[in-house]
Parts: C-alpha cells; structure tokens; sequence
C-alpha cells in the first residue's frame, strides 16, 4: 500500500485503526467529562473553558508522540499526566498548540519536508497567540532549532529574516502594551525557578542518547534519532524559558508540554536504559 501523502510536516492524520490513537480519543473524551465536571462543580472555568484544556491534555499525548514516535507508552503517560496537571492548572491549549507543532518540525516524525505551508500555519498560530510573551520565547525557540533541520535548505534564510521582523514587531508590541498598563508585569517566583530546574533535570534525562526504530509517516525511512533529541531539548527549552518569562503561570500554560517530557524521561531512564550511548 502506498504511504498516504502528507502535504506538509505539520499535518497528520489520526488514524483510529491504530491502538494508541483509540487512546488517545478515549482519554481527550475522559479529560472533557472530567474537566467539565469540575467546571459546574467549582465555577472555577467556563465549559468552554473545560474544552480548551481537554485539547491541551489532548495535545500533552501528541508531545508525546513527537519525543519518542516508537513508544506509544510514552504518550499514553505524557497524556496522563497532563490530565492530572490540568485538574488543579488548566493548561492554556493555544501556547501548548503552538509548542507541539514546533516540537514535530523539529523531530520531523512525518517524514515531509517543512514547506512554506508550514511556516505560514507557525507563523499564523504564534501571531494568533501574540499577546503572550511567553509564545513569543516559545516561538523563538522554536525557530532556532528549527533551523537545524536539514531539509529546511533554502527556506533557511527566509526562516531566519521572518523570525527576525516577527520578533522585533512583537516585541514593539509587547513594549507597547506594557507602557500603556495594558500587561501587568509578571512576577518570577522562587517556585517558577524551582518548576524551570524540574523541566532542566527532565530534559537532561530524556536527552541522553535514544534509540528511535520508528518509521516515519511518508518517504519510508526511520525517524532521525538526532532529530528526536533535538525535539526534547527543545521542549525542555520551552519549559524552561516558559517559567522564567512568564513565572508560574507561563510554565502550566505549557504543563502538557512538561508532562510528555516527564514521561520521556521516564521511559527512558527506567524503559529503556539499555538504549544506544554513542
């Protein structure tokens, strides 16, 4: 059977023939029942509310899936976890949206080069999501690992000169909002700095040399193992600047982010210790 084809790197289907995309639905349908129950019990959040943070519990499975592709495990805990973060911190699903997609850009576990399409649906998202400075680090981030993917080429420079004008524009902005009173200015915590040494201490544990055996979506190849621990790096990144940006309300945004690296290391500590070391 031909592989499907995939216009971008960003785009994947969601397969329910497969075990792990059946858990996948079932637990975003568990994490909107019992978001949505705490919602009418402690009007803490809306529904609507409710629904954006099963999304971003959703998304926490497919972190998941980006870190280690040949370990469905690791998505289910990411998933796990992110659901149990989401009952006392509901995660902000557009920051965690945009974070995801930059991790499978930079793990190219689809297999498609990254297109113009792609930067155009990155660059919507991050303008989208601009109000945050938080995304604004997030998004930065992401573009300089990105940058690292071979198949970029020569959208290389075009990356970098976007990146560039988007990121002076939004600071303009932000510097803006700020001496108009609009944005209160966030306070870092003793806290923010202890969650941003618990995503380091996490990164550095999933980082450490992994063995990836899975194929990717299209081209018939397996998913670049180097690639693989430049994407948990990069979510590590993202935590951490998360906490020290934007305090502990930056990290939580992204906590599913957080949790599909917990699980990473986890699986790659206790799981899979005899992985390759070289």
């Amino acid at each position: 059977m031909a592989a499907p084809h995939i216009p971008s790197a960003v785009s994947r289907r969601l397969e329910p023939s497969y075990a792990s995309n059946r858990f996948a639905i079932a637990g975003f349908v568990v994490a909107l029942l019992v978001l949505g129950a705490k919602a009418l019990i402690t009007n803490d959040m809306t529904l609507v509310g409710a629904l954006f943070a099963a999304v971003g519990v959703f998304l926490g499975w497919a972190a998941g899936r980006e870190l280690d592709p040949g370990t469905p495990g690791v998505a289910a805990l990411g998933m796990v976890l992110a659901l149990a973060i989401a009952v006392f911190v509901p995660p902000a699903a557009l920051a965690t949206g945009v974070a995801m997609i930059g991790l499978r850009l930079v793990s190219g576990t689809t297999g498609a080069p990254v297109t113009w399409l792609d930067l155009a649906v990155f660059a919507g998202l991050g303008l989208v999501s601009g109000g945050s400075p938080v995304l604004w680090i997030v998004g930065g981030a992401i573009v300089m690992w990105l940058l690292r993917a071979p198949e970029v080429g020569p959208l290389r420079t075009w990356v970098t000169v976007a990146f560039a004008v988007g990121a002076a524009c939004g600071l303009g902005w932000l510097w803006y909002q700020w001496n108009d009173g609009r944005i209160d200015d966030v306070v870092i915590t003793a806290t923010a700095y202890v969650l941003a040494a618990a995503a380091g201490a996490a990164m550095m544990l999933a980082a450490r040399p992994v063995s990836v055996t899975a194929p990717t979506d299209v081209g018939g190849g397996d998913v670049d193992r180097l690639r693989i621990r430049f994407a948990r790096l990069a979510a590590g990144s993202f935590c951490m600047w998360a906490a020290v940006i934007g305090g502990t309300a930056g990290f939580w945004g992204i906590a599913p982010i957080f949790a599909a690296l917990v699980a990473a290391a986890i699986y790659r500590v206790f799981v899979q210790p005899a992985a390759i070391t070289s």
